[in-house]
C-alpha cells in the first residue's frame, strides 16, 4: 500500500499566522510504527456473548499481491495471534 500526505500552502489562508513547522521522523518500515507510538499488540481483548467474528477467509478486504511473498494469516484457532508477513 502507498500512503500520501498534502498540505495545502499556508498562504491559501491568509487570515492566520503561519505556524512553526518541525520535521516529520521517518517510520521504522519493519514494523510500520512512528516513534512516540503505541506498541504493537492489545492491553486486553474483550469477547461479546452473541457477537460475530470475522469469517475465517474474509481477509478484511485485503489481499496480498502475486508475488509480493507475503501469505495469508492463518484460519487456525488462535484469532489472537498477530499475522506477520
Amino acid at each position: 500500500m502507498v500512503y500520501r500526505a498534502y498540505r495545502a500552502p499556508y498562504t491559501w489562508v491568509p487570515q492566520l499566522p503561519a505556524p512553526r513547522q518541525k520535521p516529520v521522523s521517518r517510520l521504522d518500515v519493519a514494523t510500520f510504527r512512528v516513534p512516540g507510538a503505541a506498541p504493537l499488540g492489545r492491553d486486553r481483548v474483550v469477547e461479546l456473548k452473541g457477537a460475530e467474528g470475522y469469517a475465517a477467509e474474509g481477509d478484511l478486504c485485503v489481499a496480498p499481491s502475486a508475488g509480493s511473498g507475503a501469505t495469508r494469516p492463518s484460519t487456525g484457532h488462535d484469532r489472537r495471534a498477530r499475522w506477520r508477513p
